[in-house]
């Protein structure tokens, strides 16, 4: 019963009506499944209260994958602490587990939404060896390449490749040392961690900004200007914001002068308070010069009560008025009061 205490405390205070009665009709695997297709179904309040039937009234401590979707279905619904937490006890009470894929790219996930990078970029490399399915390496590797582009502490980068065995890992975490010297503009270190490289070794997700960072290794004093990027990629503002993605892509391509400016995207779901979230983490990175959006009227409202540093460039469509307000947002096109 160890087991069920240490993780039970966890989210038994959670607001959530679980309905405890089990029909006796239906095999663990049966409610297993209607909790799977609850979750797959992004009906994770459902999910959530499926697996914790199962993991009270059937298989208690004993069932990992269970309290692996109690824990999936609690990211989702945004209790993101008690996901961790369950994580963390998972690794403790069922090591070398066939879990333990799962469970660190979710360490992963929430690191990442917390703004914790290079701690989700390790639990993102303790993932990687684990999996021998090529679709699921390039998911992780998709991951840690969002990693590298939002950047990285150098001084973490540095513990990560002592401790590191794997190659592959050692090779990623190479790159990204380059390219975060790079980014801070130490044109000197990135040769020098670009020739510790073996191309081997490095996976193919990684070719571009390996070949890339060998190129600007030879180019002198190149370092970048970031841009910030907060646009919709999911809700209902999503078509919105790829179109927005679209034609920036289609600009950058057609702009070489652009070389050496980094756009850092950000999905903020058209969610005022996420992007108002977004955005006091952003004042942290001292490598962000400006910010481009948000889109959607709502978010640029609640931009426009920070006190952010940073410029703000939204689109011409937001109150030509705030601008008069706040003094760090500027229009994509000049205001009224300009043109007059």
């Amino acid at each position: 019963m160890k087991h069920k205490n240490k993780i039970l405390y966890i989210f038994s205070y959670i607001p959530m009506i679980v309905n405890l009665a089990l029909s006796d009709s239906l095999s663990y695997y049966e409610h297993f499944n209607i909790g799977v297709q609850y979750y797959k179904e992004r009906r994770y309040k459902l999910a959530f209260n499926c697996f914790s039937n199962i993991y009270l009234n059937i298989r208690n401590s004993e069932d990992p994958a269970a309290q692996l979707f109690i824990a999936k279905s609690l990211y989702q619904l945004e209790f993101i602490d008690d996901a961790k937490n369950i994580c963390k006890a998972l690794l403790n009470n069922f090591p070398n587990s066939p879990y333990d894929v799962d469970i660190y790219l979710l360490l992963g996930d929430i690191a990442l939404e917390k703004g914790k990078v290079s701690v989700a970029l390790q639990n993102y490399l303790y993932a990687r060896p684990l999996v021998d399915d090529l679709l699921y390496v390039n998911d992780i590797d998709n991951r840690i390449y969002s990693c590298i582009g939002i950047g990285l502490e150098r001084d973490k980068l540095e513990m990560l490749l002592f401790r590191e065995k794997n190659p592959f890992n050692r090779s990623i975490i190479n790159l990204a040392r380059s390219y975060q010297n790079w980014v801070d503009g130490n044109i000197y270190d990135v040769e020098i961690f670009i020739k510790e490289i073996n191309p081997f070794f490095l996976p193919g997700r990684f070719a571009n900004l390996y070949g890339n960072m060998k190129k600007y290794s030879k180019m002198g004093n190149s370092n970048p200007i970031t841009i910030a990027v907060l646009i919709p990629l999911s809700g209902i503002n999503k078509d919105k914001g790829y179109s927005y993605l679209l034609g920036l892509s289609e600009y950058l391509d057609l702009d070489v002068s652009t070389n050496f400016i980094r756009f850092i995207v950000y999905d903020t779901g058209g969610s005022a308070i996420k992007t108002l979230d977004i955005m006091n983490n952003l004042e942290l990175n001292k490598n962000i010069s400006a910010v481009l959006g948000p889109i959607t009227t709502e978010e640029i409202f609640i931009l426009a009560g920070n006190n952010s540093k940073l410029p703000v460039l939204v689109p011409m469509s937001a109150s030509p008025g705030l601008s008069d307000i706040a003094e760090n947002l500027f229009f994509l096109s000049p205001s009224y009061k300009t043109i007059a």
